[in-house]
């Protein structure tokens, strides 16, 4: 029995196999002693592929994703990005009320803007917050929100990194 998909690209991969094998068992002579009749016989014997079977699995999650996992899957769901270090407080606080529902980190560093939303988007983050004067902390939170919303369905971890980005030495 073989457990198959069909990918993007119209070509079959297998994810997993389960075969029942009659007929090695007497080619490489494996045999039992049967309680009942005392006699020798040749067992059934079933093979299985899940070594891979992770992998598999796997390729066929991430092949749809265009490079992106969906956000329940994603270690950074959001970065808040504070335009000023004026405003670092303010995007800490909004971090720690958000801890427990998404995952997000704060790039604290003392950069140009531009860099961190360029960095924020080599990462593949797929929230980046812009803090500054001109943002609605109101209209920020409810844009958090909507992520924790899609979070739901699924059991929340926390990653055991710093949320500063400041503080990562990686």
């Amino acid at each position: 029995m073989d457990f198959k998909f069909v990918d993007k690209l119209g070509q079959a991969r297998e994810i997993a196999c389960v075969q029942i094998d009659i007929g090695n068992s007497q080619k490489m002579n494996i045999q039992f002693q049967d309680s009942s009749s005392n006699k020798q016989k040749h067992p059934v014997i079933i093979h299985s592929a899940i070594p891979g079977g992770v992998e598999r699995y796997l390729y066929m999650l991430f092949d749809d994703f265009k490079k992106r996992c969906p956000i329940f899957m994603q270690p950074i769901q959001a970065r808040i990005i504070p335009v000023s270090q004026k405003h670092l407080q303010e995007a800490i606080k909004i971090q720690k009320e958000f801890e427990n529902l998404v995952r997000i980190d704060i790039d604290d560093r003392d950069i140009n803007l531009n860099l961190k939303i360029k960095q924020a988007h080599k990462e593949l983050i797929p929230n980046k917050i812009i803090l500054g004067d001109k943002e609605d902390i109101n209209q920020i939170k409810k844009q958090i929100q909507e992520i924790a919303y899609q979070n739901q369905e699924f059991e929340f971890l926390k990653l055991n990194v710093p949320h500063l980005l400041s503080q990562r030495h990686f």
